[in-house]
């Protein structure tokens, strides 16, 4: 997947097409200033999943994209690859994984606050058969998606608004490369709460579309 990016379908409908309008950087950390370590590319093409209906569709199910660079990423100390996981891999419940973005830091979804840094948050997998019990996510949840959260009201973290389209990466081990496997999707409105743990999507289930685009 050298020279694409995986992201949520959270792309404004009104310019997801319009090529010019973005930007990709990576080794961002600080988004107040330039640093040395970014690396700026041209957008050369944004890829959404055709079955993607929302909002016409109540149902964010099908929420991927991939986003085609203009110029092949070098590696680097900040910038390095993630792997995809194998086909429907599904995690166990209670795995570790991490959560990235600069989404807002606040919780108050009237007046969102952007972060400034780079943030992180280790949440574990909370697993399928407790995530779509009524008093979680219930209908909302489907099998193509990960729960990944605190169950405990003092534990409570989550990723929350402008988050979206951030990576959810597990490692097996700690000297296996990262993957993939989730994207963030959606959450609570004002982003933590009980029984409501972030929802991504889940890499694995996307391996053939993903395979078909590139």
């Amino acid at each position: 997947m050298q020279g694409f990016v995986n992201k949520c379908t959270n792309l404004p409908p009104r310019y997801a097409d319009e090529l010019q309008r973005w930007r990709m950087c990576l080794g961002k950390h600080n988004l107040t200033y330039t640093e040395p370590s970014e690396r700026c590319f041209s957008v050369s093409g944004i890829y959404r999943h055709e079955d993607f209906k929302y909002p016409t569709v109540p149902s964010v199910e099908f929420d991927i994209a991939l986003v085609r660079l203009d110029g092949d990423v070098i590696p680097s100390d900040e910038i390095s690859y993630a792997c995809l996981p194998s086909k429907e891999e599904v995690l166990p419940g209670g795995k570790k994984c991490y959560a990235t973005g600069w989404g807002d830091e606040t919780g108050d979804s009237l007046d969102p606050k952007v972060a400034e840094a780079l943030n992180q948050v280790a949440l574990p997998v909370v697993p399928y058969e407790t995530c779509k019990r009524m008093d979680y996510w219930w209908f909302q949840v489907k099998t193509s998606m990960i729960c990944c959260g605190f169950t405990l009201p003092d534990d409570l973290k989550s990723v929350c608004q402008g988050d979206s389209g951030g990576p959810l990466v597990c490692q097996d081990t700690l000297s296996a490369p990262w993957e993939v496997h989730g994207i963030t999707s959606f959450g609570p409105v004002g982003c933590i709460m009980n029984k409501k743990p972030s929802v991504f999507t889940r890499s694995s289930a996307y391996i053939p579309w993903i395979e078909n685009v590139i």
